[in-house]
């Protein structure tokens, strides 16, 4: 008997010791099945089941990890560090609700736990209360703690959140329609509470190829109801048109979070379309509508839907868009972080905007002289006709160090097709016409978009972006610069 018990001593001591060599080299799912075996061999070993229940949350097996913490919480009631241990990966996976209970009931066991103190900050910073959180993180019981990376890198994002900013960017895009716009904006705002943290937006747009200039002012707030999950941005404003004309603009946004990550959103807004070179003589203000719902899970698959309508009341039409995209759990190496993923996007228009370059007579005469095709353009906005692009999607970011974040987006499609118009002189009336024909016609549209943002320091951070995008009528080219800085001083926010 002695023998048999030495023996399993032996095997469970070298199981573990391959064990804990798996998980050194980030081979999770390889040690939980271990200690799942060991687990039922050793149901009453703390160590085992601990580190079954570790392993499982860094294997992101979340319902096995819930599991097995609360299988060895009952069976080990006594021990507060298991409790907190589970409490902080809670804390960690955003699952506040289930954490909030077992942190409470193991700050009357100890309330100086530094650990502790750390996870209570935290979740009042996400939920809203940046006083309290920054209380903790100032508090001179933390002692060595305080300066750790750690607190300070918290205590920077609460002070980040609650003080005024400023954005200033500069954004060129060019298209081969031909449009060039030059975009200087002046965005500021600041937190004074939770439903309450005003900003302005001044920007004037110059558009190069026919040396006109939009000006526009906005303000905007944003009300956040931290323990409904809802939040609400609202905005409101005005535009000089670079037709001579005005209009106010506008939107709401309304975000419901719930289950952690489900995002059902829904979107009124009213603002000019100044993106081909007719709309800019014309003043045209759409409506839009929107809807989506989204699953934002960053650790494992994540997706979207969306739906939209624009109502455009200067001609009484209406165009659609609907689609959505699905990521894969993200693959890491090293600072590297990559995902991919599928979309589909499909729109159309009630009405079809495709008009003629040339006046009737004009055409009347050229096709008298032999030609026959009637060339178009879009006017004074663009109208899609049952267009619909399946793509592939590539996401990847590369984060070497806390200064320097980069990234791409790219979107391949490799299936799209459209009800292509094209004009010609009708002459079968009385009185010839221009008329309209349509033809399917398969295209690959392409997007890649990247951005490098340095932070210049805990304060300021400079950001540029690059896409380029190719559909089936233009290529559009757009570059931006962007300065964010806050202000704040760490000694007088408290």
């Amino acid at each position: 008997m002695l023998l048999m018990h030495t023996a399993n001593a032996a095997i469970h001591h070298d199981t573990m010791r391959v064990v804990k060599s798996l998980i050194k080299e980030g081979q999770f799912k390889k040690a939980e099945k271990l200690l799942q075996a060991l687990h039922q061999s050793h149901p009453d070993d703390l160590n085992t089941i601990w580190l079954y229940a570790q392993t499982a949350y860094w294997a992101k097996h979340y319902k096995t990890f819930n599991a097995v913490y609360i299988e060895a919480m009952q069976k080990f009631p006594a021990n507060y560090y298991l409790k907190l241990d589970y409490a902080l990966k809670l804390v960690e996976n955003g699952d506040i609700k289930k954490a909030l209970p077992i942190l409470e009931l193991y700050k009357a066991y100890d309330s100086t736990s530094n650990d502790l103190k750390l996870a209570l900050a935290k979740i009042n910073y996400w939920q809203g209360n940046f006083n309290n959180a920054f209380n903790i993180t100032e508090n001179s019981s933390f002692n060595k703690w305080k300066n750790k990376p750690i607190v300070t890198d918290l205590k920077n994002e609460i002070l980040s959140a609650k003080s005024p900013w400023v954005k200033l960017n500069t954004t060129l895009v060019a298209d081969d329609q031909p449009m060039q716009t030059l975009t200087p904006t002046v965005e500021a705002g600041t937190y004074i509470n939770p439903i309450c943290s005003p900003s302005v937006l001044i920007t004037a747009p110059f558009f190069i190829q026919n040396a006109k200039t939009a000006k526009a002012i906005s303000f905007g707030n944003k009300f956040n109801f931290f323990s409904a999950g809802l939040t609400v941005n609202v905005n409101a404003g005005f535009m000089h048109l670079p037709g001579n004309t005005n209009t106010f603009t506008g939107s709401i946004d309304i975000t419901q979070t719930s289950f952690k990550h489900l995002q059902l959103a829904a979107q009124i807004s009213h603002q000019p379309y100044l993106t081909t070179l007719s709309s800019l003589e014309n003043k045209i203000v759409p409506t839009q509508y929107a809807l989506s719902a989204g699953w934002n899970n960053l650790h494992s698959w994540n997706g979207k839907f969306v739906s939209s309508v624009n109502h455009f009341g200067r001609d009484t039409n209406f165009v659609y868009n609907i689609g959505g995209w699905i990521f894969a759990p993200p693959l890491k190496f090293s600072s590297l972080t990559m995902r991919i993923g599928y979309s589909y996007a499909y729109s159309s228009s009630n009405k079809d905007h495709y008009l003629s370059k040339l006046p009737l007579a004009d055409v009347i005469t050229n096709n008298y002289s032999g030609i026959t095709n009637v060339e178009g353009i879009y006017s004074p906005y663009f109208t899609p006709n049952h267009q619909q692009v399946h793509a592939a999607l590539l996401n990847l970011t590369y984060n070497p160090n806390q200064q320097i974040s980069f990234g791409i987006n790219a979107s391949i499609g490799f299936a799209g097709s459209t009800k292509n118009p094209y004009l010609f002189l009708d002459t079968s009336t009385i009185d010839p016409i221009i008329n309209t024909g349509y033809s399917t016609v398969k295209f690959y549209p392409d997007e890649i978009a990247s951005f490098l943002l340095y932070k210049l320091s805990v304060k300021t951070s400079l950001k540029v972006d690059y896409t380029f995008m190719r559909n089936n009528f233009y290529t559009n080219h757009k570059a931006g610069i962007t300065l964010l800085t806050s202000f704040w001083n760490e000694k007088k926010k408290k």
